[in-house]
């Protein structure tokens, strides 16, 4: 997998990256299957990101202003979000903004079962009851100024660790991929590790994958990049020219007998395929309508 990481890097000399540095990419559990990174200043701005709100919690300031009155935190001052997923329920989300400690724990201590539960490390963490887990907690810790970190007791316990001490409890090949999450440049940048075994099971060419990057960025229109490690640097080009191969023959076949439609359609007609340094890239971009109303699709299975 190493080669694949150096691949990683040479890529990144022409991507437009800002930075690799952030200890909040590399200090999620040893087990973590995937890192996901949202710019939060972006998705605030998009058009259909504001009217999914509106849908799921009604008027947006109304509800940033009742989850500043109950948590202490403004919405409008988080940069970035992120999320390490070990399995089902068993996650970790960091917020990266800007944060006052007497004002969250002023806000916090007013929960009727919040439960004080200091960690030596940090300023102030708290245990609050998980709704969807009845007789369940949550450790919710600002780290820092900049940092606050929510999940599974011993989930947090275990991402502090790391947090204060820079040493990453990830593979190194893995910290160095979501390290690189850090600094892009992309909306929704996206790294996976591993598939459960479920997941395998039902996608067994995932054995031939190293791992997986997803992006994606809307503006006038949707750009969406993936990008694909094989376990043999070899098999990049032989996984494109297969691809290449499949759609030529698609569309050699009559156009009333093509039974793809839409959003699958478009993207098989206009997806482009390159190789770089072992690494199997597919990049596509969607017209501003298409592109909106695929990610409008996809934030309303959101739950």
């Amino acid at each position: 997998m190493k080669s694949h990481v150096l691949a990683l890097l040479a890529l990144a000399a022409w991507l437009p990256l800002a930075s690799l540095a952030g200890e909040i990419a590399t200090s999620f559990p040893a087990k973590t299957r995937v890192v996901i990174r949202v710019d939060a200043d972006k998705l605030r701005t998009l058009p259909v990101f504001q009217q999914f709100l509106t849908n799921k919690v009604g008027d947006q300031q109304e509800f940033f202003q009742t989850i500043k009155t109950w948590s202490g935190i403004d919405l409008d001052s988080v940069k970035e979000v992120w999320v390490g997923v070990l399995k089902k329920d068993h996650a970790v989300i960091v917020l990266k903004g800007d944060f006052d400690l007497d004002t969250i724990r002023t806000a916090v201590m007013q929960i009727d079962t919040a439960q004080v539960a200091m960690r030596p490390q940090v300023p102030f963490s708290v245990m609050l009851a998980d709704d969807k887990r009845p007789g369940e907690f949550n450790l919710a810790a600002l780290l820092d100024d900049s940092t606050v970190a929510i999940g599974r007791p011993e989930l947090v316990d275990e991402y502090i660790s790391s947090y204060v001490t820079d040493d990453f409890a990830m593979s190194e090949d893995r910290a160095a991929i979501a390290k690189d999450l850090a600094g892009s440049p992309w909306g929704v940048d996206v790294a996976l590790f591993e598939m459960g075994p479920e997941e395998l099971a039902k996608n067994p060419w995932m054995k031939l994958i190293s791992w997986v990057r997803f992006r994606g960025e809307m503006k006038e229109d949707l750009a969406l990049q993936l990008i694909l490690a094989p376990t043999e640097e070899k098999a990049a080009l032989a996984t494109k020219n297969l691809l290449d191969s499949a759609r030529t023959l698609y569309l050699m076949v009559p156009k009333e007998s093509q039974k793809l439609k839409g959003i699958k359609e478009f993207l098989l007609k206009n997806v482009q395929t390159r190789v770089v340094e072992g690494l199997l890239l597919a990049d596509v971009t969607m017209p501003g309508d298409a592109g909106a109303k695929l990610l409008g699709g996809i934030l309303r299975k959101m739950k």
